[in-house]
C-alpha cells in the first residue's frame, strides 16, 4: 500500500499527526460540508486536515488524500474514512469492506431483477 501511495505522489507512510485526531478531523469536515452529505471536495478535505493540525505539510495532507475514501466522482467521503481510521483499519480493509458493500448490493439488485421478470412472465402468460 505505501507503495502505491507513493507512486501516487504521496508520503512513504502515513504521517502520524493525525493519531488519535479523527474524531477532531470529522468535525472540521462536518462544519464545512454545507449539504450535510458526507463528502466533500480532496482541496476542502485538505483544508479541514490543515484546520486539524496546522503544522502538517503539504505532502501529509496529499498523503491523507490518497489514503481516504472517495465516491464516483472522487469526492472524499470523511465520515466512512474517520471511522474507519479511528477504528484502526488499513486502507486494504477499507476497500475490502466497500467491495463487500457493492457486492451485496449487486445481489440485492439481482434479486430484484429476477423477482421482477418472473412477475412479468407471469403477467404474460395470464394474457395469453
Amino acid at each position: 500500500i505505501d507503495e502505491m501511495m507513493k507512486s501516487a505522489g504521496a508520503g512513504a507512510a502515513e504521517p502520524k499527526s493525525m493519531r488519535n485526531r479523527w474524531d477532531k478531523l470529522q468535525r472540521e469536515c462536518e462544519a464545512a460540508d454545507v449539504q450535510k452529505s458526507g463528502k466533500m471536495s480532496a482541496e476542502q478535505f485538505r483544508a479541514a486536515l490543515a484546520r486539524t493540525d496546522p503544522r502538517m505539510t503539504a505532502e501529509q495532507k496529499e498523503w491523507f488524500v490518497e489514503d481516504s475514501s472517495k465516491d464516483p466522482l472522487g469526492k472524499v467521503q470523511y465520515r466512512q474514512y474517520c471511522k474507519s481510521k479511528a477504528a484502526g483499519m488499513s486502507a486494504v480493509e477499507r476497500h475490502e469492506l466497500q467491495d463487500s458493500a457493492i457486492m451485496s448490493s449487486e445481489m440485492r439488485i439481482n434479486m430484484a431483477i429476477r423477482q421482477r421478470f418472473k412477475s412479468l412472465q407471469q403477467a404474460f402468460r395470464r394474457m395469453d
